[in-house]
């Protein structure tokens, strides 16, 4: 197996999460393709990105998330891939549906 069909096997259709070289931001989302530069694609994005808080004392650092419906990352900018495995997603989907279904006295 070839590593383009590594890729295809293991990271296409996948939700995945990306850190970009400047350390301050990463995208979580559906890998939908990539290219012979590495440049990604992702459908259903979270971009989160690292800020200082200039109104709080000591310029606290926040972290900001804002949704982008498709996105594409130059891969020279990419540092990090990781795969979020489905039995992780499924279990936190089961902890939330549990949580919703949950009456508290």
């Amino acid at each position: 197996m070839d590593a383009e069909q590594r890729v295809r096997n293991h990271f296409i259709a996948k939700q995945i999460r990306i850190h970009l070289h400047d350390n301050k931001r990463a995208f979580s989302g559906i890998l939908v393709s990539i290219d012979s530069l590495g440049n990604a694609i992702l459908h259903d994005a979270i971009e989160e990105q690292l800020q200082q808080d200039e109104s709080a004392e000591g310029g606290e650092v926040v972290l900001s998330e804002r949704t982008v419906p498709m996105v594409m990352i130059p891969g020279k900018h990419i540092a990090k891939v990781a795969v979020f495995h489905e039995e992780e997603r499924s279990i936190a989907e089961d902890a939330k549906e549990y949580l919703a279904s949950t009456t508290y006295m």
